[in-house]
């Protein structure tokens, strides 16, 4: 029997229809369900297994008592197991299949074993029953995950009608044959997305800061839609982040150039718009790939929160690059929203999927640069209020802070001080309550080839600076394989203090060169070393460049010289 028709026969008891139930798309036909004498959902395997939890499933195949896996406080690989006689076996099967994932591999994690109750296939099978049954059916029903760190399926409802709501769903759970041991139901505020009313643009025309005018798209940046969809908090105009800037291949058709952002940030939630978008004032282009969302009880339901906008001729991008800010926040506070002068991009180098309890990233103009720690994977959630909400297929949550404006902004692991792998966009839902749609789900929404990593750069220059005896500055590297010109970036800063406070200034100039020296005809004292405080100062920096090839460093380490005032 369908998933849909024992719901329909559950529900019956209480006088209530089912409307529109529909299984998830790209899935093939719903698992069967059987009751255990005391009340238990078990299944031999549920048939529709979602793409994220395959690595689960390969282990329970071999090990059926196997549960899951996550990182504890300590940093440790806990494998799930509820049968002892499994350890052993559930140990050496999920060694194979992490080593399998890049991610996972290179962090070299300690494995032990954690004592379950039920297996990953049991809880799969009751999770999947809920989401027809309960999830969308009742709107006050937010969230729904297969917590493998709890090991229960976790119901987030609405606080304010936790108690009647949780009453009910005591009684549904009974009629459908669920063991109520089950399920964890937790009080939860209502969803809410962070994009927010159009801000005017404060900065100066240099990427200095996360609002600023950028000379290209990269991702974390402000960007501004012509609407987002009221039904999902939205305003219009309205402001949202950049998620990251890709090359897009449709099938059969020609590559072009994109951004993607959140789908609530267009005029109408999972749906083709045209909804169009500038950055600093500038027309960006209008959005190309939105898919229609589809029916799912009562609500609406997506794979991602996503969309993707083809970009206008005249809007340079840099795909693989994610804007890197001064500092990160990893409380309950925003975190820096300036953009580093001397390394201003993460790279983009793969995908990923981390665990639950892994380390992640999040950039977005309002909230800058905040981390988090993964507490719940591939959760089914709801925007909106009242009946007709929209649902986002298995995302992610975490810890990292988010505000208004966050909308569509980049989520990232780090690999190393610069790489770093794409996880996925901002949902949002505000405070240290992260949600984010999954990369994989957004290049299954996109079609097609979604290329979001960045090519191979040329090496970065290794500068030595000098003053000459003229008294000018001088800076100089040995040559960069591959490249053809260097652009070298001088800026100069000032600080100036009165009673208000004090206020930097600065003036950029750029100069192409063929050669590896570089001079500036102006006099300075001396070189500044590393680290030493200046209140007035000029700093050079140097990016390799072959043109021809359209590749480049991301950029040299900066060299500082006083200024001779």
């Amino acid at each position: 029997m369908k998933k849909c028709q024992k719901a329909a026969l559950a529900l019956s008891a209480f006088g209530a229809g089912l409307i529109g139930c529909t299984e998830e798309h790209g899935l093939s036909e719903p698992p069967s369900y059987a009751a255990t004498t005391n009340g238990a959902v078990v299944a031999a395997r549920p048939a529709a297994i979602r793409h994220e939890e395959q690595p689960f499933e390969h282990i329970a195949a071999m090990v059926p008592s196997f549960a899951g896996y996550y990182i504890d406080e300590a940093g440790s690989l806990v494998i799930m197991v509820a049968d002892e006689h499994d350890d052993n076996r559930a140990m050496a099967a999920a060694r194979r299949v992490v080593n399998e994932d890049a991610l996972l591999s290179r962090a070299n994690y300690k494995f032990k074993i954690g004592r379950a109750r039920r297996s990953f296939r049991q809880l799969a099978t009751a999770r999947d029953l809920v989401f027809d049954s309960v999830f969308s059916l009742i709107p006050d029903v937010r969230t729904l995950d297969l917590d493998e760190k709890d090991n229960r399926v976790r119901i987030g409802i609405d606080e304010v009608s936790y108690s009647n709501v949780k009453q009910l769903l005591t009684q549904r759970f009974r009629v459908l044959g669920i063991d109520t041991t089950l399920i964890r139901l937790v009080s939860e505020q209502v969803a809410r997305p962070t994009s927010t009313a159009s801000l005017r643009n404060r900065d100066t025309p240099a990427a200095t800061s996360l609002t600023a005018m950028w000379g290209a798209m990269v991702g974390g940046i402000l960007i501004q839609t012509t609407g987002a969809d009221p039904k999902a908090g939205g305003a219009s105009p309205a402001s949202c982040s950049a998620g990251f800037a890709a090359n897009h291949t449709p099938a059969g058709s020609p590559t072009y150039r994109a951004i993607v952002t959140a789908t609530h940030c267009t005029t109408v939630w999972g749906a083709p718009d045209g909804t169009s978008f500038s950055q600093g004032g500038v027309f960006g282009g209008f959005s190309e790939v939105d898919p229609d969302k589809y029916r799912c009880g009562y609500n609406w339901c997506r794979a991602s929160d996503a969309a993707l906008f083809k970009l206008d001729a005249s809007m340079p991008s840099e795909v693989g690059l994610i804007a890197r800010t001064t500092s990160a926040s990893s409380g309950a506070g925003a975190g820096s929203t300036a953009v580093e002068p001397f390394s201003p991009y993460f790279v983009v180098t793969g995908t990923a999927l981390p665990p639950v309890g892994a380390t992640y990233h999040k950039m977005g103009f309002a909230g800058g640069w905040t981390t988090g720690v993964k507490w719940q994977s591939c959760i089914d959630h709801k925007l909106g209020n009242g009946l007709d909400q929209y649902v986002t297929r298995c995302a992610d949550r975490g810890t990292a802070f988010n505000t208004g404006g966050d909308s569509g902004g980049s989520v990232f692991v780090r690999l190393d001080s610069n790489n770093v792998a794409l996880i996925g966009t901002t949902v949002g839902q505000g405070g240290n309550n992260h949600v984010w749609s999954l990369i994989g789900r957004i290049e299954s929404d996109m079609g097609g080839v979604l290329g979001v990593v960045r090519d191979a750069t040329l090496s970065s220059p290794t500068v030595t600076a000098a003053v000459l005896g003229s008294g000018y500055a001088e800076i100089s590297w040995p040559p960069v394989s591959g490249a053809t010109e260097y652009r070298v970036t001088v800026d100069n800063y000032s600080q100036t203090c009165d009673e208000w406070g004090c206020y930097v200034t600065g003036m950029r100039e750029e100069s192409t060169v063929t050669g590896g020296t570089f001079t500036d005809s102006r006099s300075y004292l001396y070189v500044i070393p590393p680290g030493t405080p200046s209140t007035a100062h000029v700093s050079m920096q140097v990016v390799a460049r072959n043109p021809l090839l359209g590749s480049r460093s991301i950029a040299s380490d900066a060299v500082r010289f006083a200024k001779d005032f």
